[in-house]
């Protein structure tokens, strides 16, 4: 079967098969008919190079700890959070785990908080990640799990 004889200005011609000897293909058909044009300079589809399958990199930086530092606005006193937050509160994902951007930002300065402890922000902007701005707060002890009330209820606990 013979192939479209529409060229591009740079010389690319069609590679579609035509639809009768010496004519165009269907798809430049289609726009000759919508445009009154082939519109040559426009590639069809098909021979159009396939994009990237790569995802874009949102925020730059080749280790975890770089990313979370250029998503800090470093501008004020106060080093700002800018990256997502829920409900006012600044939350980054480290080593794969989601964690307060507070809780981040110690842990990349100083090492990793106990389990009862809370880093908390002693600005009052609550997205302040600047450390020495943070400050650790133990918690209170765990309220004692069901297992342990219902004990404790039928006189079975010590």
């Amino acid at each position: 079967m013979a192939k479209c004889t529409v060229e591009s200005s740079q010389g690319k011609g069609c590679r579609n098969d035509a639809l009768k000897p010496g004519g165009i293909c269907g798809g430049h058909t289609s726009r000759l008919r919508r445009h009154g044009d082939v519109l040559a300079d426009v590639p069809l589809r098909h021979y159009t190079k396939p994009e990237s399958k790569r995802l874009p990199t949102f925020v730059e930086g080749d280790t975890e700890e770089e990313r979370f530092w250029n998503r800090v606005d470093r501008t004020g006193d106060c080093w700002i959070w800018t990256g997502a937050d829920v409900k006012g509160q600044g939350i980054a994902t480290l080593y794969g785990v989601a964690w307060t951007a507070t809780r981040t930002a110690w842990t990349l300065t100083y090492g990793r908080p106990e389990a009862n402890q809370k880093v908390v922000s002693c600005s009052s902007a609550k997205l302040c990640v600047r450390p020495d701005h943070l400050s650790l707060k133990t918690m209170a002890k765990p309220q004692r799990t069901i297992a342990d009330r219902s004990r404790r209820r039928h006189g079975l606990a010590a």
